[in-house]
């Protein structure tokens, strides 16, 4: 939680920044890797149903 919508995009853009803009996230039932944006982790929280919204994570992609 932020102050403010210019702490909340601060905060965003560090976090990016350091952990990558899109992070690997495994559906832990099937296997899959799926490349969700750390932006959405942090706004939204992700659920294994959600996460065939998102594309699947190619081999040698990096956040």
């Amino acid at each position: 939680m932020t102050c403010s919508d210019a702490c909340h995009g601060e905060l965003v853009k560090r976090l990016s920044a350091e952990f990558g803009e899109f992070k690997k996230v495994v559906d832990q039932t099937t296997g899959t890797a799926y490349r969700v944006p750390t932006r959405d982790i942090i706004e939204k929280g992700v659920k294994w149903r959600d996460l065939d919204r998102y594309p699947l994570w190619e081999t040698g992609a990096r956040g």
